[in-house]
């Protein structure tokens, strides 16, 4: 059979300049999020693995952080602490200790972390005081898979985790701890809810201020400018990003954002802030991780196109 004549003026394929030829595989579908905004409001490392996981699902993503992780007003607290626990593993059985080093060990029978935050400032002061490694508390709990991570990877390993991230939760947990000292590290704002319960069921509760969450100017202009138009998700990851968010936009403005972006959440209590503060969430995390955040924002938006 004769082969089909060349188009005029054509090159033979593989030839300097000739087209490639065209290809047979079958174009990638886009994903679930293509042509979907998301704007995360918690610092930018920490928003990192939520942001990488929504750009996988074809989503672009604004990072405007909120809030940022400043040291605390005073160490004092905090200090007192480290050096309790670090004792412990130092002293010698018989010795008598002095009556502000008995204060610092206050919380070494159980410590609770309510959030990654709190257990890196933590081990971060721990080491500026040369205190490292600490020794494991009898007794450690976390709020969230991803505050365990951390502290396994700070070196406390096997912290007990509440499968509801939730301070009524946490408390109930921990079972009985009548007569119990425990030590809870966290941020100079944080929530009163944890202590209050643990306190009502006869535990002697030391709260240490770790860390402080402060605005961010940068992170609050770019939410300014987000909130113009083309946003379809924001996310909120904690209570304090919540509150940042209120103060940052004017009321006129923040309605209009609402009006056309769904608000996202990490989990219960972040709910509640939200609640709290007229923002109601559309999509909520089973867990408080960022897959499972991921997770969630993508079956909303797989199931809005099923019912469109």
């Amino acid at each position: 059979m004769t082969a089909a004549p060349r188009a005029a003026n054509a090159l033979p394929e593989g030839a300097p300049g000739a087209r490639p030829p065209a290809s047979t595989a079958p174009r990638a579908r886009p994903g679930p999020l293509a042509g979907k905004t998301a704007l995360i409001t918690r610092p930018k490392a920490q928003a990192e693995p939520l942001a990488s996981l929504l750009r996988r699902a074809g989503g672009r993503v604004i990072l405007a952080p909120l809030i940022r992780i400043a040291s605390p007003s005073s160490t004092k607290g905090l200090d007192r602490s480290i050096l309790g626990l670090a004792a412990m593993d130092r002293r010698p059985r018989r010795r008598r200790m002095s009556s502000s080093r008995r204060r610092g060990l206050e919380g070494c029978g159980t410590v609770v972390f309510t959030s990654a935050n709190a257990a890196r400032a933590f081990f971060a002061r721990a080491g500026k005081l040369g205190r490292l490694p600490l020794p494991r508390p009898r007794a450690l709990f976390a709020v969230g898979e991803s505050t365990a991570r951390v502290l396994e990877s700070l070196g406390w390993k096997g912290a007990r985790v509440p499968r509801v991230h939730r301070a009524e939760d946490l408390a109930k947990a921990m079972g009985r701890v009548e007569g119990e000292t425990i030590l809870l590290p966290g941020a100079k704002a944080g929530r009163d809810v944890l202590p209050r319960e643990l306190r009502r069921k006869g535990a002697k509760v030391s709260v240490v201020e770790a860390y402080r969450t402060l605005p961010d100017p940068a992170g609050r202009r770019r939410l300014e400018r987000a909130a113009l138009g083309g946003v379809d998700v924001v996310v909120f990851m904690s209570g304090s990003a919540v509150r940042e968010f209120q103060a940052a936009l004017p009321a006129g403005l923040r309605r209009r954002f609402l009006a056309r972006a769904q608000a996202a959440s990490i989990g219960p209590v972040t709910s509640a802030a939200m609640a709290a503060a007229g923002i109601k969430p559309a999509i909520e995390a089973k867990t408080a991780s960022a897959a499972a955040l991921a997770g969630a924002i993508v079956r909303y938006y797989r199931g809005r196109r099923r019912h469109a």
